[in-house]
């Protein structure tokens, strides 16, 4: 896109550049542009009008600005400008259409009607932005239809969709910072751009990680009476006035063109450290073009004097936006005292009602109150999706670590009354930062969600916005020189700023509204093949965004590059919405236990990622076999882009397996589940091979975004990082016996238990012939009673916390016996022995039973002596059963037990709905600390009998058995015996005593319940709500159920399931006592059928995955 920016150098094309190819074949045509005295005295209209117009002759047409309509000419045009709110010839003859006037700002109308028998088109427009607008879209309607009639076109009326479009450009580096900052010609090209796609603010921060430069922006603008030693190191006074100027011309240059301008302070005092790892004890040396001067002594005092100096020296200032949280260099004791002050300072300015954002971080009540108080425009700013561009809708659930506090999204603050307006902020930055992006469907959702979630408008920022961050030194050019085909960098990004601008004024945009743009830009077949393929492709970053995210910092986290951290981070890593995705941990824990879930499956992932690089390499062949003529740099350029994008995507497809083999391997200890994991891995290194080959030569060699060695470098140094983890676990032991997986620790006595154990003390006496249910563990004897140590435990440093104190006995009888609940299976219980008291004693004889079968030997625990002894049990009935006993004349004690599976276990089966009248391959997956010495599968029918066969090693730990095609049958039940070769058996299913069977299920259905539902608008928390739902599915519907909760992320969610009521209709009845008091409810539907398809609704792929309904005040 950009080589057809840079090739238009004048402000005279920004309009409608990419159409003049429609007159080669007209006859020119003739212009008549009217206006009256409203228009021709507003600047910013006027300027609109006058761009307009000499956009127009540069396509060929004859434009003529007057005050009077006159007949025409045959071809001849006639456009009749005005204010909705005017009393002019055009609010008069609108008003004879019988339109209805446009009422909101930046809303136009254009409208055909006649005068004195002459056509004329009326372009009416609420404000002089609403008229740039409607000019545009007359341009583009009238150079579509050449010599024709505008009428059939006509009427077309426009209005916002949201009202405030914002994009923001960062401060970094003085390099990079100051290239185009006292340049003219640049910032006449960018506003004419924002204007062009509908922005209306534009946004410059300052302090953002910045290493000083304009920490704060004062006194690189201006010195302040009294603070003499505030100053900029190496700044001359003619380089403060400079700046001081090139920021008033920034100013005027956005107003001129109706553009809001807002300036953000980001941090308040530069203390010589990166932001957020300050110390009152530890700074560096200022360095040149660092800030001096200020100090916590002087701090308040400067900022009271310096802030109404910067509003008194720029009166046009639209906005500013404050960091609030400790970033901004504030201690949180300070908060309050400083934020008095500023507000004080700013009401005391001369623009007292300046709109103030205050980010949502470290925003607490006690200041959102004094923010309340203090009588100025503030609301409040938050970021979308955390510092990266996730979904187009606000997450389902955020991760516990940023679910409660107020760091990303809406956190608590859409409570009832409401506290602030909102304003949200899509941190773009950390994820689109050199390779371009555009996707309209992404841009229309999340638009709609800002306005679902009460925003009164968004802010993104502009692609290279962290360019340079945190370092100081030359900036550099994102692409070799030889590669570069435009004069300014955010020219490549030109479609993103088209895609978030016009959307965000109107979602329902075409998407081909653009598609001109492609046609001429790389020709008319391979354009749109390549509008479409940059569409897919920029739903790639987005996604791999939200399936798996270690750190939703932009200054950790970048897509576009990092490999996502080796192999084991990378199979631990959790998604970004924990609501909508499973995590490869996750998903194999479910996996392993036969479960299903309605989120999102890393597989499902893997096979989207896959099919969208598919599609959009189909794309690229296409336009690269399509385009006619030479391949100029813009055409290259885009292919190489769009292949690194579908790249990254089968990275990601090919290394979700290796995570998944990895963290099966993990939790089963399987070794062809590690073979399998870095056979995959090494599949994904082979992918990002090829991303080097496009990348080396084309990017620059260090890419900087910030001062870590993962915010810098290249493609290829995620490449040798990729092949050293790949090395590591290509020489990994993973063959090493597997340790047995411990299932639980008891420990004996009252004291505090370590984290994960289980505590047990001692029981209270009874009466020897009471029954009692000890639960799911417990002692069975309550005629004994067992003394404990509490209060003489030793103070030396112990080994195990589970040593700090015991039970001993005995007191009526010489034994006891400990029960616990646990699967059926082979186990290895270890119990620990140790009088750690100061003055401990000797114990036993004494010895332990598991089952009432295995014994050991009889032993003494010697005083002060730790003494460990094991045992073997197979569990047949649900219960292992623990007896401690010791001779009549001696004593036992008992500090803990624990509780190891030796297996053999079945940890993974095939799936168990499978397509009927078709050979069937059970496969299973056994656990075993030995060599497996049978595995045999029985069966069949339980009315015609049941047949046995053995099943076949496959890999190790993998045993497979075909089933043979059974005609019409839609049922097989099943069991399988494992035995090792230390004589361990195990049964699939668990429960022997009744000889229970699996079952295979034949079926066509594989397709989840269809869930539709009429959304309920509003409800009252004095009344219970009904929520109904039409459920249908080709098998039966299993369950339904309503998840819901407040609008308000610390919240967890409820559950309520719906009844059938016939007809396929559910409902649901969620009582007054569980609706939210103070918020809205948001809420959304999982639905399961008979064959185990569970689907969530709605559908995160059509539209937000939440209903939300309006609280009732």
């Amino acid at each position: 896109m950009a080589d057809i920016i840079s090739e238009k150098k004048t402000l005279k094309l920004w309009t409608f550049a990419c159409v003049f190819i429609l007159f080669n074949s007209i006859q020119a045509q003739s212009l008549r542009i009217i206006l009256g005295n409203e228009i021709e005295n507003d600047p910013v209209a006027y300027y609109g009008v006058e761009i307009f117009r000499d956009s127009m002759k540069e396509v060929g047409w004859n434009c003529f600005i007057e005050n009077e309509l006159t007949p025409l000419r045959k071809y001849d045009h006639q456009i009749l400008l005005g204010f909705s709110e005017g009393n002019e010839l055009s609010n008069r003859l609108f008003k004879t259409t019988g339109k209805i006037s446009p009422k909101v700002p930046q809303s136009y109308a254009l409208v055909s009607t006649l005068w004195k028998g002459s056509p004329v088109t009326i372009v009416m427009a609420f404000d002089s932005i609403g008229l740039i607008y409607a000019l545009q879209e007359y341009a583009k309607i009238a150079l579509e239809l050449g010599n024709q009639s505008l009428s059939q076109k006509l009427p077309v009326t426009r209005s916002p969709f949201i009202a405030e479009r914002a994009i923001s450009k960062t401060v970094m580096n003085p390099s990079e910072f100051e290239q185009y900052f006292y340049n003219d010609n640049y910032w006449n090209e960018y506003f004419d751009m924002l204007v062009k796609n509908r922005y209306t603010t534009f946004v410059l921060i300052m302090g953002y990680n910045s290493t000083g430069y304009f920490s704060p922006p004062y006194p690189y603008l201006f010195d302040v009476p009294g603070f003499e030693s505030v100053k900029v190191l190496g700044l001359s006074a003619e380089s403060q006035l400079r700046n001081l100027k090139a920021l008033d011309n920034i100013i005027n240059a956005a107003h001129k063109r109706g553009l809001l301008f807002k300036l953000g302070i980001w941090t308040h005092i530069h203390r010589g450290l990166p932001v957020g790892i300050w110390t009152d004890t530890h700074r560096l040396l200022p360095e040149e073009m660092d800030p001096i001067g200020i100090n916590d002594e002087n701090l308040l005092a400067y900022t009271q004097k310096a802030l109404p100096k910067l509003l008194n020296t720029y009166p046009g200032l639209d906005g500013l936006q404050f960091r609030v949280h400790f970033e901004s260099s504030l201690p949180l004791p300070r908060q309050l005292e400083f934020w008095n002050s500023i507000y004080n300072a700013i009401g005391r300015s001369v623009h007292p009602n300046i709109a103030i954002d205050m980010r949502a971080k470290g925003f607490t009540d006690d200041l959102i109150d004094q923010a309340n108080q203090s009588g100025l425009n503030i609301r409040i700013t938050t970021k979308f999706w955390g510092e990266q561009m996730g979904l187009p809708y606000a997450p389902i659930q955020l991760g516990r670590a940023d679910q409660f506090i107020r760091r990303h999204g809406y956190a608590d603050l859409l409570n009832y009354p409401k506290q602030m307006k909102m304003h949200y902020r899509l941190w773009n930055f950390g994820t689109t930062r050199v390779l371009p992006w555009a996707d309209p469907q992404y841009a229309k959702n999340f638009v709609k969600n800002v306005m679902e979630l009460d925003g009164d408008g968004f802010e993104v920022n502009e692609p290279l916005a962290f360019k340079m961050a945190g370092v100081k030194g030359n900036t550099y050019d994102v692409l070799q020189k030889k590669y570069q085909y435009y004069d300014w960098e955010w020219k490549r990004y030109n479609h993103f700023y088209q895609i978030f601008g016009r959307i965000g004024y109107d979602p329902n945009l075409n998407e081909n509204y653009y598609i001109s743009d492609f046609e001429n830009g790389y020709g008319k077949i391979a354009g749109p093949l390549l509008m479409s393929a940059l569409h897919k492709a920029s739903r790639i970053l987005p996604r791999i965004n939200a399936y798996a995210l270690y750190d939703i910092s932009a200054d950790y986290s970048w897509a576009e590059k990092q490999r996502w951290g080796d192999l084991p981070t990378y199979a631990s890593t959790l998604p970004s919405d924990v609501g909508q995705f499973l995590s490869m941990q996750k998903a194999t824990r479910l996996d392993l236990a036969g479960k299903t879930s309605p989120k999102v499956h890393p597989k499902t992932t893997a096979r989207w990622f896959e099919n969208q690089s598919k599609d959009v390499m189909d794309l690229v062949n296409k336009a690269e076999k399509e385009k006619k003529g030479p391949k100029d740099k813009a055409f290259t350029g885009m292919i190489k882009d769009l292949t690194i994008l579908s790249l990254l995507g089968d990275y990601h497809a090919k290394r979700i397996p290796a995570g998944l083999n990895y963290a099966l391997y993990k939790q089963t200890g399987n070794p062809q589940a590690y073979l399998d994991a870095i056979t995959s891995e090494k599949e994904a290194i082979n992918t990002w091979k090829k991303i080097v080959e496009l990348t080396e030569g084309y990017f620059n060699d260090d890419l900087i975004m910030g001062d870590t060695k993962r915010m810098r470098g290249n493609w290829k140094d995620e490449l040798n990082l990729l092949e050293e983890g790949y090395k590591k676990l290509s020489n990994q032991d993973y063959k090493a016996k597997t340790e047995p997986q411990k299932i639980v620790t008891y420990d004996m006595g009252p004291l505090i238990s370590v984290k994960g154990d289980v505590k047990i003390d001692a029981p209270q006496t009874a009466p020897w012939y009471q029954q009692f249910d000890i639960g799911n563990h417990g002692w069975t004897n309550h005629n004994i009673f067992i003394e404990t140590s509490s209060n003489e435990w030793t103070k030396r440093s112990l080994r195990h916390d589970s040593d700090r104190d015991f039970l001993r006995g005995p007191h009526q009888t010489a034994y006891a016996t400990f029960s616990t609940k646990i699967p059926n299976g082979n186990y290895r219980i270890d119990f620990v022995m140790f009088d750690s008291r100061d003055a401990p004693e000797d114990y036993g004889p004494m010895w332990l039973r598991a089952n009432g079968v295995n014994k050991t030997n009889e032993f003494k625990v010697p005083a002060g002596e730790r003494v460990v002894r094991s045992l073997e049990a197979r569990v047949t009935d649900g219960w292992l059963n623990l007896t401690v006993a010791s001779k009549t004349n001696s004593m036992w004690l008992l500090n803990s037990i624990s509780i190891y599976d030796l297996g053999p276990s079945i940890v993974q089966l095939s799936p168990k709905y499978v397509k009927p009248n078709q050979p069937y391959t059970l496969t299973v997956l056994v656990k075993s600390l030995d060599s497996i010495r049978n595995a045999v599968l029985t069966y069949g029918d339980l009315l015609t009998g049941m047949k046995s066969v053995p099943m076949k090693k496959i890999q190790p730990g993998r045993f497979q058995a075909i089933i043979p095609t059974l005609e019409g049958v839609e049922k097989l039940n099943y069991k399988i015996d494992i035995e090792d070769d230390q004589g361990r058996c195990t049964l699939y299913p668990k429960a022997e005593l009744d000889n229970a069977f699996a079952s295979i299920f034949f079926t066509n259905d594989f397709e989840a319940p269809i869930v539709e539902h009429e959304p309920i608008i509003s409800f009252s928390n004095k009344d219970a709500l009904v929520i109904r739902a039409k459920v249908s599915d080709a098998s039966a519907i299993k369950s339904v159920y309503v998840k819901f909760r407040g609008l308000n992320q610390h919240q967890n969610y409820g559950s309520v399931a719906l009844i059938p009521k016939g007809n396929g209709y559910y409902e649901a009845v969620i009582p007054e006592s569980l609706l939210p008091k103070k918020w809205d409810l948001m809420y959304y539907f999982e639905a399961c059928d008979n064959q185990g398809n569970i689907t969530m609704f709605p559908d995160f792929e059509k539209r937000t995955p939440y209903f939300i309904a309006r609280y009732e005040k």
